[in-house]
């Protein structure tokens, strides 16, 4: 059953209301994908503070035209947007570690910094590590080397107390 007008002007609103929210957004083709494993991308995208949202391309276009991301936008073939509210990779990581479990997701492109991305730029920003792995990296850089210094100062006393039970074995 076709969509009112009412509905359409809904669905628009919408969208321009979590295009004002979103930090970035991930464009994917979901036709191939079953609607259990579907659901199962929803599930880890709502637990990332994401969502995934499907809408028909024009209304998609609307709602991009009104917005200063790009005028002149064009989607070929069935799109959904997965927008990412809270961390700014999460759309990418997720979606992308998806497609590697499951090949019919495809990832189309992405939006961030309101510039239309390509599909490697998305791979690239999916790949990076996360903000606890970076700070992870961090700290250990940082603890690094204190624990080298802290082992050799360890081993200059290990090897005075060897040489010391060697010189007490030799006088006794």
């Amino acid at each position: 059953m076709p969509l009112t007008l009412k509905q359409k002007e809904e669905i628009v609103t919408d969208l321009k209301d979590k295009l004002s929210r979103q930090r970035s957004i991930v464009l994917v083709d979901f036709s191939q994908l079953p609607a259990g494993d579907l659901a199962d991308l929803r599930q880890q995208l709502k637990d990332n503070d994401c969502l995934l949202q499907a809408a028909k391309k024009s209304l998609v276009q609307r709602a991009l035209s009104d917005t200063e991301i790009m005028q002149d936008f064009s989607l070929d073939g069935p799109a959904a947007l997965v927008f990412g509210f809270g961390d700014l990779i999460a759309p990418a990581k997720i979606t992308y570690q998806f497609h590697k479990k499951d090949e019919r997701l495809k990832i189309i492109g992405g939006i961030w910094d309101n510039q239309l991305q390509d599909q490697a730029a998305v791979m690239a920003l999916a790949k990076l590590p996360s903000h606890q792995e970076i700070l992870a990296q961090f700290v250990w850089v940082i603890k690094s080397p204190i624990s080298g210094f802290v082992g050799a100062c360890q081993d200059n006393l290990r090897r005075l107390v060897f040489v010391l039970a060697a010189v007490q074995k030799v006088k006794n």
